[in-house]
């Protein structure tokens, strides 16, 4: 471990090096009117001078693009004269070329052989592809060529440039490394260092677990003050990040000691290392595609640009520009800020260090490695878990590495849309409801004032959590559950005051109920957002009636089992041929095939309810699998008979679906371990054949498998190994602290 750990430094000090040291220019490879052929392409676009590497040009002259508003659909073909191939090449790009009849290829003259620049859309986002060409293509003549087959998708390119190793290190596993360092220390500082000045048990919650909520709670008002006043927002944020960086850095003995106190040394580590994993292995398919990386990556498994709206509306934010019509259709409103926030947090700090080596270009990627971090908070949640009933602690390990294992945990915390987020969030929420589990106690003041204050950041990260935070309330009903008056009532003002500042923000636009309209009413009410969400559903429930509610329920439960397909869904059809791929489609869109070997824990938990009943194991009125499902699949029943369509995981309460993992892995784990053991082993071979190795053995139809980057790659291989190690000692240690007849 030492020597991972002295690796990992030697990497990080590496990238941050290549980071800063200033890249030159690119060199032009064709000079003047670069094009020789137009065919339904214009001169009518340009990156910023942000979005490409120094040195290269903005001029619209340079740069050609295959529709226009102007001209609207056409199929296009457009090629640039022919140049010299260099070692390192970039060239801006932007659009759709993975569409049908699309692409953005260099073609070699001589043979003819053609190299796709992008496996995958960039949508509006002009980005710089830098490729590092093979031996035999170099000093040979080629050129660009681009293709569009129509409306309405569109693709772009600029003339080609010769680039150096820098360049193509910008996007290498060394900065990759670096950037998640920085962005990860980024993200937990503040709440780090106020974590230390907290009692050892806070809201009856470890003070470790609140480090993320802590640093969600210091920049979600920085979100308002962005929007506000830009240019006091871009001081105040730089300089309350860099105050807490400060202090976490001074009082690290003090926070060292706190996380082994509470436990959750192990559990930070882990979350580091797994995200870190999932970093490269994003990186490791050469896909060219920059912060769109993670929506083609797994295809045909693939949605919209959901991922990208936090950032985006980040980047609008900070600029100070108009936030109407920004999303299309959407509005800014339709979706909380608590992401954004959280990116808005670090920007200032990353603007000066990008800046020093030219490479602007990547803020696109911090905002995505920020996320990342964000989203892998599932880790020390499940940590949690092993604060709420006894016996469990020996269990997180194993329930780390299932869950880690999953095309769940994978695509969603990479996919950086802010549920997982939310998820993880609710699972505190939980926990600080349940937390007198053991002892049979009725949950008290201080317990529900932990369970709102992570229940509404959960819904300020992403409302579909609502489900499962409503199981929770719906299972605390019973007088046994049933919090005190006065709890409710704290626990009531603490969300209150957490949601109203979004409400009230949400009024200087029409209000955002597109997503609440599309979910209980299956419209999403564009052109009468002044109308209201109960008038919406009231006229949905009276134009549908009882039968029409009924086949709904038929369409859902048929959704759940993979027996029906959404049209989201069936769009992705068009990537249809490749058997490893569907299987991602079918893990991705329905949830018994995304549970996958978390199944078998039905099988164990009804065996052990007919032992129980035969008098074979103990009564127990709170098993902790038992209870963990239950919830789970509560939220996921109330998801299934409230809401109209699309009854897909990503449609679901993550808090619900982390609970459903937790439970079944839990029952798994508790089996004993010729059954953990088996079922992980079966289940390491699926992922590691669908998800890791899939991509680059078999691509889509019309796309072809993953290019592999090797620096990338060799990093999984390496971070794998030592999270293989950790996990193996943490299970060790806490098999030895398990308390007699633990679990």
């Amino acid at each position: 471990m030492r020597v991972l750990l002295g690796l990992w430094l030697l990497v990080a000090v590496l990238g941050g090096a290549a980071l800063g040291i200033p890249e030159p220019d690119r060199t032009p490879l064709l000079e003047g009117d670069g094009w020789e052929f137009l065919d339904g392409f214009f001169r009518n676009a340009a990156p910023p001078a942000r979005a490409v590497g120094p040195g290269v040009s903005t001029a619209e002259s340079d740069y050609v693009r295959s529709w226009s508003p102007a001209t609207g659909s056409t199929v296009a073909l457009a090629r640039s004269r022919p140049f010299v191939a260099p070692r390192f090449l970039a060239v801006p790009v932007v659009g759709h070329p993975i569409e049908p009849n699309g692409a953005l290829e260099l073609e070699r003259l001589d043979t003819g052989a053609r190299r796709a620049l992008l496996r995958g859309n960039v949508h509006e986002r002009w980005t710089e592809r830098v490729l590092w060409l093979p031996a035999d293509w170099v000093g040979r003549q080629v050129r660009l060529v681009a293709r569009n087959g129509g409306y309405p998708w569109h693709v772009g390119v600029g003339l080609p440039y010769r680039a150096t190793v820098l360049a193509w290190l910008r996007d290498s596993a060394f900065v990759a490394v670096f950037l998640h360092a920085l962005a990860f220390l980024l993200l937990l500082a503040p709440g780090a260092a106020l974590a230390t000045f907290l009692p050892a048990s806070f809201l009856t919650l470890p003070r470790s677990f609140w480090i993320v909520p802590l640093s969600a709670l210091i920049a979600y008002p920085q979100f308002y003050l962005r929007w506000a006043a830009p240019e006091v927002g871009a001081v105040v944020a730089p300089s309350v990040l860099g105050l807490a960086v400060a202090a976490a850095l001074q009082r690290a003995g003090c926070l060292r000691r706190a996380l082994v106190a509470d436990g959750f040394a192990r559990p930070y580590i882990a979350m580091f290392t797994i995200s870190l994993a999932y970093v490269l292995l994003l990186g490791a398919a050469d896909t060219g595609l920059g912060a769109w990386a993670a929506t083609y990556r797994f295809l045909p498994a693939s949605w919209s640009s959901d991922n990208q709206v936090p950032q985006v509306v980040a980047e609008a934010v900070a600029a100070g520009a108009s936030l109407d019509g920004l999303l299309g259709p959407w509005l800014v409103s339709d979706r909380p800020p608590l992401l954004t926030a959280l990116q808005l947090a670090q920007r200032e700090l990353w603007l000066p260090l990008l800046a020093l080596g030219g490479s602007e270009r990547l803020l696109p990627m911090v905002h995505q490695h920020v996320g990342i971090a964000a989203s892998t908070l599932w880790v020390p949640a499940l940590a949690l878990l092993g604060c709420w009933s006894p016996g469990l602690r020996r269990a997180v390990p194993w329930l780390v590495a299932f869950l880690a294992t999953t095309g769940f945990a994978l695509f969603h915390t990479l996919y950086i849309w802010p549920k997982l987020l939310a998820g993880a969030l609710g699972v505190g929420a939980f926990v600080g409801l349940w937390r007198p589990l053991a002892a049979s106690e009725r949950p008290g003041v201080r317990s529900c004032l932990a369970a709102a204050l992570l229940a509404g950041l959960a819904l300020l990260a992403h409302g579909g959590v609502i489900f499962g935070l409503l199981a929770l309330a719906l299972a605390a009903m019973p007088r046994r559950r049933r919090p005190p008056l006065g709890g409710v009532v704290a626990g009531a003002a603490v969300g209150f005051v957490l949601l109203l500042p979004w409400s009230l923000w949400q009024r200087q636009y029409p209000p955002g109920n597109a997503l609440v309209k599309s979910a209980f009413a299956n419209t999403h009410g564009w052109g009468e957002e002044r109308r209201s969400v109960f008038a919406t559903i009231a006229a949905k429930y009276a134009d549908e009636g009882l039968t029409g509610w009924l086949a709904a329920r038929g369409t859902a439960a048929a959704t759940v089992f993979g027996a029906y397909a959404p049209k989201g869904v069936r769009n992705l059809a068009r990537w249809a041929g490749d058997p490893l791929g569907d299987q991602r489609v079918r893990e991705f869109a329905y949830l018994a095939w995304m549970l996958g070997f978390a199944n078998v824990g039905w099988l164990l938990l009804w065996q052990r309810r007919r032992c129980r009943r035969r008098g074979h194991v103990p009564a127990a009125d709170d098993e902790p699998a038992g209870v963990l499902v239950a919830l789970g699949a509560l939220g996921v029943l109330l998801n299934l008979v409230l809401t109209w369509h699309m009854h897909v995981p990503h449609h679901q309460s993550y808090l619900a679906l982390l609970l459903l993992f937790a439970g079944l892995y839990l029952a798994i784990v508790q089996a004993g371990p010729r059954w953990r053991a088996a079922v992980l082993a079966l289940q390491l071979v699926a992922f590691g054949l669908v998800w890791v190795v899939g991509p680059f053995l078999v691509g889509p139809t019309g796309i072809g498998p993953a290019p592999l980057r090797f620096d990338h790659g060799v990093g999984v291989v390496i971070v794998t190994a030592g999270i293989t190690c950790g996990l193996v000692r943490w299970s060790r240690i806490e098999r030895l602290r398990a308390p007699a007849g633990g679990a």
